[in-house]
C-alpha cells in the first residue's frame, strides 16, 4: 500500500470517527432537551386532566353573546396547576406593531416552558386600548398554553371597527345651492348657510359642511 493509499484511509477513519462522535452529541443534546422538560410536561399534562371548560362570563353587546373572560380562564386553570406545582408568569412585550403576551411556567422541579409570544395590534395608543390589547394576549396566551378553548367574541374591544363615513342626507338641490355658493367664495357661502334652518344644517353634516367651506376658501384664492 503507497502512503498516500494510507493517509486516504486515516483520513476517511477520522471522517467516521467524526460523524459519529457528531451523532452522539446530536442524541445527547435532545436527551438533555428531553431531559429538561419531562418533569414540568408530566406535571402539565396531568394538570390539564383536571381542568375543566372555562365558564363564559363575558357579554358582546356588538355580537350579542358571551365568551370566556380571563377571570373565568384563571379560574378554571389555577388549581388543577398549582396541585401539580406549576406557577405561570406572563410577560409583557411592547412593539411598534402592538403588544406581545408570553407565558411562562415554573414548575418545583426548576424546570420551564414558555409558549412564545402571541402578538396583538393595539388599535388605540391610549390607556383602555392597550389595556383592552394586553387582557385579550393574556387570555388568549394563557388559554392555548393550557389548551383551554375560548370564543373570540371580545376581539372588538382589543380591535375597534373602523368608523362609518358619515353620509349627507340633505335635499340635493340644496346642496347644489351650497356648491354654488362656495363657488362665489366665502362670504356668499356663509350667507347661505347661516340662512339654512338648523335642522337642513344637521341633514347637510359636518363632512359635508367641511368641504363645501374649504372649497369657498380656495374659490376666494
Amino acid at each position: 500500500m503507497s502512503n498516500l493509499d494510507g493517509m486516504g484511509l486515516l483520513v476517511e477513519q477520522k471522517d467516521r470517527q467524526a460523524d459519529v462522535g457528531d451523532s452522539h452529541d446530536i442524541a445527547e443534546e435532545k436527551y438533555r432537551q428531553a431531559d429538561s422538560t419531562g418533569e414540568i410536561a408530566m406535571a402539565l399534562a396531568k394538570a390539564q386532566g383536571e381542568m375543566g371548560t372555562a365558564v363564559k362570563d363575558g357579554n358582546n353587546p356588538h355580537f350579542k353573546s358571551k365568551y370566556s373572560s380571563l377571570t373565568s380562564v384563571i379560574d378554571a386553570i389555577r388549581q388543577p396547576l398549582s396541585r401539580n406545582g406549576i406557577a405561570w408568569v406572563q410577560k409583557s412585550i411592547y412593539s411598534e406593531r402592538g403588544i406581545m403576551v408570553e407565558t411562562v411556567f415554573y414548575h418545583s422541579s426548576g424546570q420551564t416552558i414558555s409558549t412564545g409570544p402571541i402578538p396583538v395590534p393595539v388599535d388605540k395608543a391610549n390607556a383602555h386600548g392597550v389595556g383592552s390589547a394586553l387582557t385579550y394576549a393574556k387570555r388568549y396566551s394563557l388559554a392555548m398554553a393550557c389548551g383551554i378553548g375560548t370564543d373570540d367574541d371580545d376581539g372588538n374591544a382589543a380591535v375597534a371597527a373602523p368608523p362609518t363615513p358619515e353620509v349627507s342626507t340633505a335635499d340635493p338641490s340644496i346642496v347644489a345651492d351650497l356648491e354654488s355658493a362656495a363657488d362665489e367664495g366665502k362670504d356668499k357661502f356663509k350667507a347661505e348657510w347661516d340662512a339654512l334652518p338648523t335642522s337642513t344644517k344637521n341633514a347637510v353634516g359636518h363632512r359635508m359642511f367641511n368641504m363645501l367651506k374649504e372649497r369657498a376658501v380656495k374659490a376666494n384664492g
